[in-house]
């Protein structure tokens, strides 16, 4: 009598198409954290900047202006203190709504206004919004 040892075509096609199906649903998934991730670490980014540039502004005594494009963030320091501080932003992250906060000595900022981040290549991620109000507080 003939004993059957291994697989037919048809079972490891099967197979085949099984790993197919489970690394497209993982991979989908993976791209979803990882613009959600991007977001989460612009938001913390333009934050966290805007927090030392206003601590900057009461430490120093001095103006310190904050400008936000899509590619960075720029803290700098008036009156002819030195000191600017650039970081990049990931890409992939789409930044708008106020481009410049202006923080006197005081800490309060002159310019009020809000920050919008969102992914440029997921809709499904939620956007985030940083607030800054008039008393100078950065709000997530």
């Amino acid at each position: 009598m003939k004993t059957n040892q291994g697989f037919t075509l048809l079972e490891l096609m099967i197979a085949v198409a099984i790993v197919a199906i489970l690394s497209v649903m993982t991979i989908s998934g993976m791209s979803h954290m990882m613009a959600n991730n991007k977001v989460s670490q612009t938001t913390q980014t333009i934050a966290q900047s805007l927090r030392v540039a206003r601590s900057h502004a009461m430490e120093l005594s001095s103006d310190v202006t904050v400008m936000i494009d899509s590619t960075s963030v720029l803290s700098q320091i008036q009156n002819g203190a030195a000191g600017a501080i650039r970081t990049t932003l990931p890409l992939g992250v789409a930044v708008s709504g106020t481009e410049k906060f202006v923080f006197n000595s005081y800490g309060m900022a002159s310019t009020a206004g809000t920050v919008n981040i969102a992914s440029v290549s997921s809709k499904k991620v939620t956007p985030r919004t940083i607030v800054v109000s008039p008393l100078g507080q950065v709000i997530q």
